[in-house]
């Protein structure tokens, strides 16, 4: 099964994953990943498959829109893991695999970089494989593209993302004798490391997507001892760096937000939000609990 798959898995001596995400449909910080779907295939020949919904963090705004065309409602993602055990159980592992997606590069990878990087991890650009713009071409959405590619595959349960990936997995089996070489070198080759130039967030946000590590400005957030930044909005670069030395585990809390001129129990929220700490730490710390 999946010959010419397998075939470029050899070649590569890399495994070949083909993915797919869905996500919550809003903008800006609130789009954030609620599916994550995968097939492996190794050079050895095997396959498998790894699919978990994804609990974004409180508060997220979903596009009604999208809960629909996915039937993935907040709801729907109560008992759900955060997205750091799918980065722990499968991307880390699987980072140096041929990713191959569906209109990826502009629009899953970068939102999974963004996720690693929002949980403390930054990750070094994937080899991809966007499947959107190599070999055949084909008008239409992958669905189409796969109905056109190979008859009769049934392309019910688009828009989850196991579904997707499998039938990203067939459109590349079917893709692949008409991507040419040029085709394939070009794809597989890192980044420019000045492509898709931004101002403010949306910058940092985009160097994060390549793999750039951001360069944080500490000014911006770390204060003097007693000034007191209440209420004032978190910065990309502030709860980032909360993040990262939290795990790092050298203070507790209390100090760090001391450090940012936060209270405790906003610092708490963030780490909460971010599925650092249990909601039970963060109400530790609240200052109404009774």
């Amino acid at each position: 099964m999946y010959p010419n798959t397998v075939a470029l898995a050899r070649r590569l001596s890399r495994t070949v994953i083909t993915y797919d995400i869905e996500h919550t449909g809003s903008k800006g910080e609130h789009r954030r990943i609620t599916d994550f779907g995968a097939m492996l295939v190794t050079p050895a020949g095997d396959i498998t498959s790894y699919a978990s919904l994804v609990r974004p963090p409180k508060d997220t705004e979903f596009n009604p829109i999208v809960c629909r065309l996915t039937g993935i409602f907040p709801h729907t993602l109560q008992k759900a893991p955060g997205w750091e055990k799918v980065l722990t159980d499968f991307v880390l592992p699987n980072r140096d695999a041929l990713w191959v997606g569906f209109s990826s590069r502009s629009s899953d990878t970068p939102l999974v970089y963004r996720e690693s990087w929002l949980v403390g991890r930054e990750l070094a650009p994937f080899t991809q494989l966007d499947l959107l713009r190599v070999g055949k071409p084909l008008a239409g959405g992958l669905a189409k593209r796969v109905e056109q590619m190979v008859p009769g595959f049934d392309t019910g349960g688009a828009h989850r993302a196991e579904k997707d990936a499998l039938m990203t997995l067939a459109l590349l089996e079917a893709q692949l004798p008409y991507i040419s070489e040029t085709e394939m070198r070009d794809q597989l080759q890192p980044p420019p490391s000045n492509s898709m130039r931004r101002g403010g967030r949306r910058d940092q946000q985009q160097k994060a997507a390549r793999g750039d590590r951001p360069k944080m400005d500490v000014s911006q957030f770390l204060v003097p001892p007693g000034t007191k930044r209440h209420g004032l909005s978190w910065s990309d670069d502030e709860v980032l760096w909360l993040c990262r030395q939290f795990r790092g585990k050298k203070k507790a809390i209390e100090e760090l937000a001391a450090l940012i001129g936060r209270t405790a129990f906003a610092a708490a929220c963030v780490l909460h939000k971010q599925h650092l700490i249990p909601a039970a730490e963060r109400n530790r710390l609240n200052p109404r609990r009774t």
